[in-house]
């Protein structure tokens, strides 16, 4: 294997294909279950999604009336969409028959609602997270009614993250929101599924939000990554059904703005103010296993416009932006028009790490990539 020696080498680069949209008058908000972006412009929605290598465009047929938003999901069978005005309002639609019901918390009425998620397990087809705890609704599709079937208290409730690959729902609760509570939903007689609760270290004063923190799978175990702002590092949580173990394995963070994505087993780490992306397994022990490099803008992402005006400085520019938001997995939404996802340059990675690294790690390394990459 050889290096490629040109000024665009990277180990991780955009998607070659974006979703675009007029960025004006609009809002985009991502869609955790469908892994989908629901766009909000003068009213009307529409919905862009990656389909394998194409890209694909809805337009729903629904025109809110009622101002701004500050969320929007459409249902896995794109029958209806729930759309967030506020704290307080939340409104369901059918999208077939245009008719609307709001959806409010029932066990706590005076409760904040944060956010709604939907799923395709029997009577628990909605969740609304609330400022004290979760409610699972189920739908009554015919009717445009939704019944309250259980909940669970979280108290002072103050964030919520859903990984909807492993239907996992997990809430911070406590004065720090460093209590975390971690719900599964499952098929069965037993749909919900309570891990242990467990307590995340934090300095004192500190607060965690849902930007520090992030639930994945890697190597088939579940793991809660949390950036520790204070000690600029990340720290690996591995996640069993009765035990919550912290990981010997810390990540050094060598910028206090920094944006996690996952793609397959690989941890991508941005440093979004020194503009570099660095690349770990924790399943090889030199952190990270590779030098860092800047993300690749593929040209072929960028509309007409856009790639006529592109140069060395405006892709610069455009790299780790400020209008930059990091949601799901590995989807980056850019408020000034598009949706990327990010990818692993696999050969390029494979050849590196023989170039650079022990003999004995080469063979691994490189077994690791071309098998993702099959």
């Amino acid at each position: 294997m050889e290096l490629t020696q040109n000024q665009d080498r990277h180990y991780v680069h955009l998607s070659h294909k974006s979703l675009q949209f007029d960025s004006t008058d609009s809002t985009a908000f991502y869609d955790e279950y469908n892994d989908e972006i629901v766009v909000h412009r003068n009213g009307r929605f529409f919905i862009l999604s990656f389909r394998g290598d194409e890209t694909d465009e809805i337009h729903l047929n629904y025109q809110n009336t009622k101002g701004n938003i500050v969320g929007a999901k459409c249902s896995p069978d794109k029958k209806y969409l729930i759309v967030r005005y506020s704290l307080r309002q939340v409104e369901l639609v059918s999208l077939q028959t245009l008719e609307s019901t709001q959806i409010t918390p029932k066990k706590w009425p005076s409760a904040d609602i944060f956010d709604v998620f939907w799923s395709q397990i029997d009577n628990h087809e909605i969740i609304l997270s609330t400022s004290n705890g979760l409610e699972f609704f189920q739908l009554k599709k015919g009717e445009m009614k939704i019944k309250l079937t259980t909940s669970k208290s979280i108290p002072k409730s103050s964030w919520v993250k859903y990984n909807s690959d492993e239907l996992i729902i997990m809430v911070g609760g406590g004065q720090q929101g460093n209590n975390l509570f971690i719900f599964q939903l499952a098929s069965g007689q037993n749909p919900i599924i309570q891990y242990p609760t467990f307590e995340v270290d934090v300095a004192h004063r500190n607060v965690i939000n849902l930007n520090n923190i992030f639930i994945c799978r890697l190597y088939n175990v579940l793991c809660c990554l949390h950036i520790d702002t204070s000690s600029k590092r990340v720290i690996v949580y591995r996640i069993f059904k009765d035990i919550i173990v912290r990981s010997s394995q810390e990540i050094d963070l060598y910028s206090e703005s920094v944006a996690i994505s996952i793609v397959d087993n690989i941890l991508v780490i941005h440093n979004v103010d020194t503009k570099i992306s660095m690349i770990y397994d924790l399943k090889i022990p030199k952190f990270p296993f590779l030098n860092p490099l800047p993300l690749y803008l593929p040209p072929s992402s960028l509309s007409e416009t856009d790639l006529a005006e592109l140069n060395e400085k405006t892709k610069f520019d455009r790299l780790y932006a400020r209008s930059w938001k990091y949601v799901g997995s590995n989807t980056i939404i850019d408020s000034t028009g598009y949706v990327w996802k990010i990818c692993l340059n696999l050969p390029e990675i494979s050849a590196a790490y023989i170039f650079l690294n022990e003999q004995k790690w080469s063979k691994k390394i490189s077994f690791i990539c071309y098998s993702i990459n099959d």
